[in-house]
């Protein structure tokens, strides 16, 4: 049976709600046949406290509980993992995700500008939960599966983060100018994976990208 069977809600959990959508809602409920909730997060507020806000905002969204699947970007799996370790779930049974461009080990970039003399800004600008993505030894709860995870490795395209790491050389290896390839992968569980050549912020707009996570939700798998 597929991953988005009509009696399952997907989730969309977006990086800033004011100005991205994981991917078009509509286009979503026409592939899918299911309904779709855009939720997002205050990246200015402590981890644990956004998660707390997400699980609100879910509670009041889908008061029947009942399954649910989720498609995140970015800060928004780790998001994902903190609210499906919470007793109720955020008030639903969680059946798997696809995470586009998620900081699954923490953010190297993180840890270079929130450390650096920078720090101040990138607060400001980002807030405390993007922050505590360049703690090390970052440990989350594990999500509940299946999971698919789409990295970017398109690392210069006109966006500030790109600008940034490009600029100082702040990201090793194949990254979307975010985050590092490696550090999306997930520690401790299996999960299905691949790489789009897009950026970051670009993910959540890209057709093929589109395409993998319907193809992920009919099938659990990318191919």
């Amino acid at each position: 049976m597929a991953l988005h069977s009509c009696d399952r809600t997907l989730a969309l959990i977006p990086l800033l709600v004011q100005n991205s959508l994981v991917l078009p809602r509509r286009r979503v409920e026409g592939a899918t046949g299911c309904p779709t909730v855009n939720i997002g997060y205050p990246t200015r507020l402590p981890l644990p406290d956004a998660a707390e806000a997400v699980a609100r905002e879910l509670r009041a969204r889908l008061p029947g509980g009942g399954d649910a699947f989720a498609v995140t970007h970015s800060m928004g799996g780790v998001i994902l993992r903190l609210v499906g370790d919470m007793a109720d779930g955020g008030g639903v049974t969680w059946r798997g995700a696809v995470m586009l461009g998620p900081p699954n080990r923490g953010s190297s970039l993180a840890r270079a500008l929130a450390g650096g003399p920078l720090g101040d800004l990138f607060r400001f600008l980002f807030g405390e939960a993007a922050c505590a993505l360049g703690e090390t030894n970052v440990e989350w709860p594990l999500p509940r599966g299946p999971v698919g995870i789409i990295a970017g490795t398109k690392n210069l395209y006109p966006s500030l983060s790109s600008l940034v790491s490009n600029t100082f050389g702040l990201l090793k290896g194949p990254n979307d100018g975010t985050v590092c390839v490696s550090e999306t992968r997930l520690e401790g569980m299996e999960h299905d994976f691949c790489t789009c050549h897009e950026g970051h912020a670009l993910l959540q707009h890209n057709q093929e990208v589109f395409m993998l996570v319907v193809k992920f939700l009919e099938s659990a798998s990318f191919t």
